[in-house]
């Protein structure tokens, strides 16, 4: 079965919402979308794709123009078997970078960028300054800068894109914290995923100062969580940081997967409401 990702467009004139049009277009695999990257022209839609009947993973871009018709669509050129979309952003007007990370049995995980432009052209392909098998899950602009989060062995870590340098979180012996999702507020990293100990795991939320000390940390802020949860999501509300929360509840009877929205105080860390 083919699955089709979508396309879901909001345009905003003159402080008031407009018109929400929705698009979908499928490639030549099960495509698994990732970020749409509007621009002045049309806008990216970028996706993974598992090419039918094998295990090969590409890259697959659509484009489409000013009336959300579909100008072009492709697949990012590459060596490898598997390389996944990771992320996507604006580099420039009617440019796209494309964050993927590519796997080969030789190097392992290898952290890439591709640029494309509006026209469906290529340009510069680079392998930023990242550690052997870091696995990247979002860019973020902190500092001014832009950097790379994601997993770093047992711990989650922001790698900037263009000095290196690496700032770890995490991790404490005995544990392994996994990073599902990141952002910047207020001049602090804010990411969520799951800190696993023994046989539990636990939605684990951090905060971090751009110099790199713990602004704040929450683990297991949920009372009613059972053995397992994890934060997979957050963004920014009016005043205050939700956070997308799954759990299974302490009732062993009942093996439901629940969801809800953690609220967080956006300096602080401190939970005002679940």
């Amino acid at each position: 079965m083919r699955l089709l990702p979508f396309l879901l467009l909001v345009f905003v004139s003159e402080g008031l919402w407009g018109q929400a049009e929705f698009r979908a277009v499928g490639g030549p695999g099960a495509e698994l979308g990732k970020a749409v990257v509007p621009h002045a022209e049309g806008a990216f839609l970028v996706a993974t794709s598992k090419l039918e009947g094998s295990n090969v993973l590409r890259g697959y871009v659509a484009h489409f123009d000013a009336d959300l018709e579909v100008d072009w669509t492709l697949l990012i050129p590459t060596s490898s078997l598997q390389e996944q979309v990771i992320d996507a952003w604006s580099s420039s007007a009617g440019v796209v970078s494309i964050l993927t990370q590519t796997l080969d049995p030789t190097n392992g995980y290898t952290t890439v960028i591709h640029q494309l432009d509006s026209t469906g052209t290529f340009g510069d392909v680079v392998e930023p300054p990242t550690p052997p098998n870091f696995l990247p899950i979002k860019h973020v602009k902190w500092q001014g800068e832009m950097w790379l989060v994601g997993q770093m062995g047992n711990h989650p870590s922001a790698i900037n894109l263009y000095s290196g340098e690496e700032r770890p979180w995490g991790g404490v012996p005995g544990t392994y914290d996994k990073i599902n999702d990141a952002m910047v507020v207020n001049g602090v990293l804010v990411s969520v995923g799951s800190r696993s100990q023994g046989d539990s795991t636990s939605t684990a939320i951090w905060g971090m100062y751009p110099l790199g000390q713990l602004a704040f940390e929450r683990i297991d802020p949920d009372p009613q969580a059972g053995q397992w949860s994890e934060a997979t999501a957050l963004d920014l509300g009016e005043e205050v940081i939700r956070v997308i929360h799954s759990y299974e509840t302490q009732n062993d009877d009942d093996s439901s997967l629940l969801h809800s929205l953690i609220s967080l105080h956006p300096t602080t860390g401190a939970v005002t409401g679940i």
